[in-house]
């Protein structure tokens, strides 16, 4: 009997054990948390249905905060500082051992979307391929629908710069100087632009440059002058790219997009210490009221873009789930300790 009785306690601790670990796999495993990583909790809700990540926040007495080793695919922009942002996120991938959607030609750091389909490299000696945990790069012919689908439950991100500096910077980056024929003047820039109408005429330049100095970033994210071709159609774009992206970072504040960034995707100081990439000295003369109100013209959807996106930046910053303050001084702090200790 005293046998029997052992077995049958055996049996039921075994069994309450099962239960306990499937509640831990359907917890953590979703979550990417070790039962250490959370607070002691006043109660675990679960938010599957309404939550675009099928996360589950963990409420506790400090903050609600969405515990979970998340995906995520960055857009990069050209000449808006996306090298500088996708070295750090490709760091935090390979210091985690994430799957990388890499393009086609890696070089060239494009992934160019045909027929509904990205055009990345397959893993195809994996039969049990998991799927991707991110993709950093340029996406020419921009399709959200087609990105969500390559990277699951990601969190989608893209930086952004002020539309003058950037006309300017594209305007050297791309050799427009060259293409123009203004390598003799003392600013070429200067009298690009206040002879905007003229340089950028299609028959005197190529359709490629063009579509890269006219209105570039709205560009980068899908919208040209085919179907961004009137007030209305631009901005049901921004509004649109307002519903797809989860952060839009701002060049001209890059510690302030890490400190949001961090906070996003649930990581920590280092994981968002960056080294600025690809910064070339300027020397060039500045930009004058007269030339920022010819570029406000020729880029009107860039600026409205940048303007948009500029203050939801800020009321992020205000609706912020801490002291953003406190994190933006921590952060810059161990970002100069950093770059103190790079040789």
């Amino acid at each position: 009997m005293k046998s029997v009785a052992i077995k049958t306690i055996l049996v039921i601790a075994l069994f309450g054990l099962c239960i306990h670990l499937q509640k831990y796999y359907l917890t953590y495993s979703r979550t990417g948390l070790r039962p250490s990583d959370v607070l002691v909790s006043d109660r675990v809700k679960s938010s599957m249905g309404n939550n675009k990540n099928n996360t589950i926040a963990f409420t506790n007495r400090k903050q609600t905060i969405p515990c979970k080793k998340m995906n995520f695919v960055f857009v990069k922009t050209h000449k808006t500082g996306g090298s500088t942002v996708g070295a750090t996120l490709f760091r935090y991938g390979l210091n985690n051992k994430l799957i990388s959607a890499i393009a086609l030609q890696p070089a060239s750091m494009i992934v160019e979307i045909k027929n509904n389909t990205a055009g990345v490299r397959k893993y195809d000696c994996d039969p049990k391929f998991p799927g991707y945990n991110y993709l950093v790069s340029h996406v020419k012919h921009y399709n959200y629908n087609v990105l969500n689908t390559l990277v699951k439950r990601a969190q989608f991100i893209t930086l952004l710069r002020s539309p003058f500096k950037h006309l300017e910077s594209s305007f050297y980056y791309f050799h427009a100087d060259v293409s123009c024929k203004l390598l003799n003047y003392e600013n070429p820039f200067a009298e690009f632009v206040t002879n905007l109408y003229n340089y950028t005429n299609p028959t005197n330049m190529k359709s490629k440059l063009r579509k890269r100095l006219h209105n570039g970033q709205l560009y980068g994210l899908g919208c040209d002058d085919d179907n961004c071709n009137d007030q209305t159609s631009i901005e049901k774009k921004i509004l649109e790219l307002e519903q797809q992206f989860d952060l839009v970072m701002i060049t001209e504040y890059m510690d302030e997009s890490m400190v949001l960034l961090k906070q996003l995707m649930c990581w920590k100081d280092d994981d968002v210490i960056y080294k600025s990439m690809k910064v070339v000295g300027n020397n060039n003369p500045p930009i004058t009221e007269h030339m920022n109100r010819i570029i406000s013209k020729w880029n009107s959807a860039d600026v409205q873009l940048y303007i948009h996106f500029n203050r939801t930046f800020w009321r992020r910053i205000k609706n912020y789930k801490g002291d953003f303050e406190s994190d933006l001084q921590s952060f810059r702090t161990k970002q100069a300790e950093k770059n103190r200790n790079v040789c």
